[in-house]
């Protein structure tokens, strides 16, 4: 993922809204699709897009705590954020579904190049349903673990920094869910 420029940052812990746009439009992919992932079919009382506005205005209105020369990446903070919401959400959660269609908001990394089959588009839909709704299932300690490692790309530490715990459970629950999902879509491997 690529980080907001610096300047961008700076500026907008300086006051100017304006910069926080750059910071916007750095995050705002990433973002909604960590929240679709981390809420999948779980319950959640806002939309996605709700969640990511509600994400960014309380990094707008903290951004001056973030500290630049602490040694932690801004992504690292917002996501941080973004954990806190989505937790928040579900604790706060009336027993609504959060309805997530697997391919909203989420860019597909390597486009099929072959002209598809329409029985092979529909048995790769359905495996993408399958996983999306297995990873929804993980425990939520484990799966935003697995979501900030394999789709969000994030090394060990920027985990244990999201999720306030030590690099050795951050690699444990990526571990716990890999095995979890590789036992439940055992079928589809």
């Amino acid at each position: 993922m690529q980080e907001a420029p610096v300047e961008s940052i700076r500026s907008c812990r300086n006051g100017d809204v304006e910069a926080f746009r750059h910071i916007v439009d750095a995050y705002e992919r990433p973002l909604f699709s960590y929240v679709c992932r981390f809420l999948g079919n779980g319950r959640a009382g806002s939309a996605p897009e709700d969640a990511v506005q509600d994400i960014f205005l309380k990094a707008y209105s903290s951004i001056r705590a973030f500290d630049p020369g602490r040694g932690c990446r801004f992504s690292t903070w917002l996501f941080a954020i973004a954990h806190n919401h989505c937790v928040s959400l579900l604790r706060k959660g009336k027993g609504e579904a959060l309805r997530v269609d697997v391919d909203e908001g989420v860019e597909e990394t390597q486009p099929d190049r072959r002209s598809p089959n329409p029985r092979d588009a529909a048995a790769r839909r359905q495996a993408a349903q399958r996983v999306e709704a297995a990873v929804a299932s993980l425990p939520e300690t484990v799966r935003t673990a697995f979501v900030l490692r394999h789709y969000e790309e994030m090394s060990y530490e920027e985990i244990a920094e999201v999720l306030d715990c030590g690099v050795g459970a951050a690699k444990s629950r990526v571990l716990r869910a890999k095995e979890r999902l590789a036992r439940d879509l055992s079928d589809l491997l």
